[in-house]
């Protein structure tokens, strides 16, 4: 998000859905535990439906190299198995 042009993080969004606001603490904590993931970074969307199915896009400035490709299926398979 921005703000008069300057970049802001956003901690909480607390009108989002319950499901949401869990994805995104957990999120930025892959997040900020990878580098590779957190460089080119540009935005993350959230969908989530009634029934709590969710999809997460991360939208980069430009492609991931091998490194952050692997380390992103790495993120996603540790996730899972939480």
């Amino acid at each position: 998000m921005t703000i008069d042009g300057k970049r802001e993080q956003i901690d909480s969004f607390p009108i989002a859905s319950t499901k949401i606001q869990e994805l995104m603490h957990q999120l930025l904590e892959q997040i900020n535990a990878c580098k590779a993931l957190s460089e080119k970074l540009f935005q993350v969307e959230f969908q989530t439906s009634r029934n709590q199915d969710s999809m997460i896009s991360l939208i980069y400035h430009r492609k991931l190299d091998e490194v952050g490709k692997m380390q992103l299926v790495i993120s996603i398979k540790s996730y899972k198995q939480q």
